[in-house]
């Protein structure tokens, strides 16, 4: 469908933007409003290689590489800011994906088809990863560890909840004690 996010910096976000662009997919902005869009297009696979802000910042890969699973071909993706950080790897693999990681890159083979297990969110990196890659599930998931995602992203399950995902919050306080700044993350 169509999602707006409003207040979108522009400059902030140019990188991103240049990758989806070169993907093919839909976008425009309307002053500070970022208007995305999939209409049935066909995505090409990319290369990406991080940078520090503004190019391609090392946050955005985890995200990436989960639409990256869903282009037909295949996609390197390189981190050289923070080697060895592709744990969320792993959980992807589980959950269906065919991702072949290297110390700093990842190969994507798509498309891939998720589907439910029960993953741990461990860290804020992996937990929007596996966030994303429920949401593309064909089947349920269980997903723990959700207060990781609200430290950055307030009310983000009821916000999801609201653009149509289908979000069951089992557990709204859990026994362990969640992070209360990103310091803790």
């Amino acid at each position: 469908g169509t999602i707006t996010i409003k207040n979108v910096s522009k400059t902030a976000v140019s990188a991103f933007l240049s990758v989806l662009n070169k993907m093919g997919a839909s976008y425009e902005f309307q002053g500070d409003d970022l208007t995305v869009w999939y209409g049935g297009e066909t995505f090409s696979p990319v290369e990406v290689t991080s940078s520090p802000a503004p190019g391609f910042i090392t946050d955005w890969l985890p995200a990436l590489t989960v639409l990256l699973t869903q282009v037909k071909g295949e996609s390197t993706l390189t981190d050289t800011i923070y080697l060895g950080k592709w744990d969320f790897v792993r959980d992807l693999n589980r959950m269906g994906a065919k991702i072949n990681l290297n110390e700093d890159s990842v190969v994507i083979q798509g498309p891939t088809s998720f589907y439910g297990v029960t993953l741990d969110i461990e860290n804020i990196r992996a937990g929007n990863a596996l966030l994303l890659a429920t949401l593309c599930s064909e089947t349920s998931c269980d997903l723990r560890g959700t207060e990781y995602l609200s430290v950055l992203h307030e009310n983000l399950l009821e916000k999801l909840q609201k653009l149509g995902a289908k979000i069951l919050i089992l557990d709204k306080n859990p026994s362990k004690t969640p992070p209360t700044s990103t310091e803790d993350l």
